[in-house]
């Protein structure tokens, strides 16, 4: 597909959840660019990534579900609307997983924290202070059982598409600003 043809499938409007302006599906012809470009996910802007996402060959084979950022900023906030669904210990290390407010199906996971400020059943808003951080953040994104990359996200497919995120600072280190689609070959 052209990338003529691709801008005709996506058209801005604003969504009224999220950060400032996205550029949303017209179509559901691929669910997981529908459903994750909605998530409009800010991702952290003081971070450097450790460790990038690796997608497993299989459901229960190796891989990193998500992306690990050396993380310099005390406080870890929401890059995302949602409710909290989950906040605890696993495996000896805390984590805490959002509900996205636009599409149920979106988990956030932010992990590897050294406390936790929420519990189970919170609403939280974008910059939401969710736990502190222990140095290291892992964030990951789930679209039903299906593990996405939080900074390339896309189908799989040709074309594939990513989300860019405006330069515009936000609260607690996030950026703000724009989400919107760019095809990528």
């Amino acid at each position: 597909m052209s990338a003529r043809a691709a801008s005709r499938r996506f058209m801005p409007r604003r969504c009224s959840r999220c950060v400032p302006r996205c550029l949303l599906p017209s179509s559901t012809e691929s669910p997981v660019i529908a459903l994750v470009v909605a998530a409009c996910l800010s991702l952290p802007a003081n971070a450097t990534v450790i460790d990038g996402f690796r997608a497993p060959s299989c459901p229960r084979c190796a891989g990193n579900r998500g992306i690990e950022y050396a993380f310099a900023s005390p406080t870890v906030s929401a890059g995302a609307p949602g409710q909290v669904v989950f906040a605890g210990a696993v495996g000896g290390r805390n984590y805490v997983v959002l509900r996205h407010a636009n599409d149920p199906r979106v988990r956030i996971t932010y992990g590897r924290l050294a406390t936790i400020a929420v519990q189970r059943g919170d609403e939280v808003q974008v910059g939401a202070a969710l736990g502190q951080s222990s140095g290291v953040l892992y964030l990951g994104v789930r679209v039903g059982r299906i593990y996405v990359d939080p900074q390339s996200r896309g189908s799989g497919a040709t074309p594939r598409f990513r989300t860019t995120l405006g330069a515009r600072r936000g609260s607690a280190g996030h950026l703000g600003g724009a989400c919107e689609l760019r095809e990528t070959r």
